[in-house]
Parts: structure tokens; sequence; C-alpha cells
């Protein structure tokens, strides 16, 4: 299924009843995709790379760069407690990353450049 662009909603719908988010970026520039398969309880498969390994941690299934992802899709889909395990990882992981924190931090890095 090729859906091409999803609403929010639809999108937040699609990642909560999948069994899997799979994610074979070789460079991600921040890694929102990763979180937002996490907040909705989505587990996840990436290459570990950039900043989706910080992002991740250790609530994906990280593979190595260029390796082939099928094994550990499969490892994922047969084993249910796997999937449970990463679910509650994952909304763990994505609490520690919110647009306050965002704002909050960002804020302090201007203010410190600009007293400079």
């Amino acid at each position: 299924v090729m859906p091409g662009f999803l609403s929010d909603a639809d999108l937040g719908y699609v990642y909560a009843h999948a069994q899997a988010f799979i994610f074979p970026s070789l460079y991600e520039g921040f890694g929102l995709p990763v979180l937002e398969a996490m907040q909705a309880k989505c587990p996840v498969i990436a290459y570990k790379n950039s900043s989706v390994t910080e992002i991740a941690g250790d609530a994906a299934i990280l593979v190595p760069d260029g390796s082939d992802m099928v094994p550990h899709v499969r490892k994922l889909l047969d084993n249910k407690q796997l999937r449970k395990d990463l679910t509650q990882r994952g909304i763990a992981q994505a609490k520690k990353f919110t647009w306050e924190r965002t704002a909050r931090e960002t804020y302090h890095i201007l203010k410190k450049v600009a007293d400079s």
C-alpha cells in the first residue's frame, strides 16, 4: 500500500495499528518518524546511524548500516513479547523528547549566543 500523503490523524492511526515501523534511512537529521512511531505504540526497526541511535536509545532494534533488515523484521513479527517490550520502552523513550524541552533548550542556546 502506497497511500501518499497522510494527515497527522491518519498517520497516527497507521502507526498505532502497525506491527512495526521499519525505517531504512541511511542518514536522518533528527529522527522524528522514529519518535512518532514510538509515541503511537509502534515498535521500531531502524539503521544504527546519525541521530537515530540517540532518539531510539534501547527502545528499538538498531541494525548496522546497510545490513539486511529482513531477519530483524521476521524476529519482531514472530515475537509478540518482543513487540510488547519495544512498545513499552518506546513510549518511555519518546517522553524524553518534547516540544517544550526543545523550545527551552533552543532558548538557552540562543540566549548564550546573544550574551557572548
